[in-house]
């Protein structure tokens, strides 16, 4: 059984990207690049992943880059829909959430070998250890925080999130922070306070960012 976390442990890990933002000296809400000294240049890292909890921003986030970079844009859940020919609930409903994670690994091994594409996956990505592994086998990976409040703010009239179906989807939302945080964590390169600003600001400073770090080249600056 996970132990849920209390307020003060999320809190502390929200704390921490004003706590590294202060050390590094960067004006965005930046946390860390985990690979960057063992790899060197990572021009060659032309996939960018967005992971983080549902309600994120990944897929707004996602689109509006990809579309700024001139990029692919692939969201993993609705391209697994699409395969599958039904909705994410009823293969919950059907095969429950093993069964969903099965088909999400396998193609998440197809997604991480692609190049200039900037691709958003489900809020649960980490939860298998094999997803972990693929994540920090290649891409690029970026990881949207976002508080439970904002999570809430941004899920609670979704019928479409299997997971916040529950009498308390904003303790279930707490529970799944305090699982999950840790394992976003482990697999990003860099850490995103998403709701800090407009997704226009939170992109053109991405941009700016992976333009530097993996030589992608900038087509046009987002306009919304």
């Amino acid at each position: 059984m996970h132990q849920r976390c209390t307020p003060d442990q999320i809190q502390s890990n929200i704390a921490d990207l004003a706590a590294v933002r202060q050390l590094q000296g960067v004006p965005w809400q930046v946390t860390h690049e985990r690979r960057a000294a063992e790899i060197g240049s990572l021009a060659r890292m032309r996939s960018v992943i967005l992971i983080g909890p549902m309600g994120a921003g990944k897929t707004t986030v996602g689109r509006a880059l990809a579309r700024s970079l001139g990029y692919d844009f692939i969201d993993a859940d609705q391209e697994l829909e699409q395969r599958c020919g039904v909705e994410i609930p009823f293969i919950f409903e059907k095969e429950g959430e093993s069964g969903f994670r099965q088909r999400e690994t396998e193609l998440l091994r197809e997604l991480v070998s692609l190049e200039d594409s900037i691709i958003a996956t489900g809020g649960g990505v980490v939860t298998t250890e094999e997803n972990r592994d693929l994540l920090r086998t290649g891409p690029y990976v970026i990881y949207l925080l976002a508080s439970v409040d904002q999570q809430y703010k941004r899920t609670r009239n979704s019928t479409h999130r299997p997971l916040l179906q529950t009498a308390d989807p904003r303790s279930r939302l707490t529970d799944l922070f305090c699982q999950r945080d840790p394992l976003y964590r482990q697999c990003s390169d860099l850490i995103v306070a998403s709701a800090m600003r407009s997704t226009r600001e939170l992109v053109d400073d991405l941009s700016r960012h992976l333009q530097r770090r993996l030589g992608a080249q900038i087509t046009h600056t987002v306009k919304s």
